[in-house]
């Protein structure tokens, strides 16, 4: 309700949600609903390059994310749509993963996904990569 429904498409990005791990689906969901949590690990680089990386960060992520779209299937391509049906968005879609950020250079490995179909895949758990500057999503 924010922007008006003629503008979704400047605003909504494929993957949207922020869910790092369906970041190359093809849909464009109007409404959905998630939560992202971060979890700071130690990051240990050598003495002479801690000035160097000063600014630098290592995470694990985890996202949980829910369509509110009345009519989700009209966010999907019809072959996708039909495969799915419109019970598959009764859940929340989930990925797990790892991420680093040195200076302004971020890199995710979004590592399982609870439904890979959404973005075209078969394997929950498989090798999946982002990189940005600054930020991803």
């Amino acid at each position: 309700g924010a922007f008006p429904e003629d503008y979704y498409n400047n605003w909504v990005l494929p993957g949207n949600s922020n869910l790092r791990g369906y970041f190359d689906g093809d849909y464009a969901f109007k409404r959905s609903l998630a939560v992202n949590t971060e979890l700071g690990l130690p990051f240990w680089v050598p003495r002479f390059l801690k000035r160097t990386l000063k600014d630098r960060q290592l995470y694990l992520f985890y996202d949980a994310g829910t369509v509110l779209d009345t009519r989700p299937l009209e966010a999907l391509p019809s072959e996708l749509a039909a495969s799915l049906g419109h019970a598959y968005f009764d859940s929340w879609f989930q990925d797990f993963g790892v991420g680093i950020k040195i200076w302004v250079i971020k890199a995710e490995a979004p590592l399982w996904l609870s439904h890979p179909e959404l973005s075209g895949e078969d394997e929950k758990w498989a090798p999946r990569w982002t990189i940005g500057i600054h930020t991803l999503f």
